[in-house]
């Protein structure tokens, strides 16, 4: 089906038994901190919306709640200075 396993489908089929409720946080940073897109792809979003109540995803912009509005969030690591104007969201 894929030619590497997506994040998503690699989590789902680490639970032992998948619940209700579920929440799903696809998160993608590059070697700066900078969010960069992690929405589930086009094969993978169908079945993540029956098997997830809620999906998460960061984009270059911030983070998103599919069927939702964006959420703007900076990422700054730790070691960087805060700017008046940024939130801050430290990675561990």
């Amino acid at each position: 089906m894929f030619e590497e396993m997506h994040s998503e489908l690699d989590a789902f089929l680490k639970l032992d038994a998948p619940e209700r409720g579920l929440v799903l946080f696809n998160a993608r940073f590059n070697s700066f901190g900078q969010m960069r897109m992690a929405r589930p792809c086009e094969r993978c979003m169908p079945w993540c919306v029956g098997a997830f109540s809620e999906i998460w995803y960061t984009t270059d912009e911030g983070v998103m709640l599919h069927g939702e509005s964006l959420l703007p969030l900076n990422i700054v690591l730790p070691h960087q200075e805060k700017h008046a104007n940024e939130e801050v969201f430290t990675i561990p």
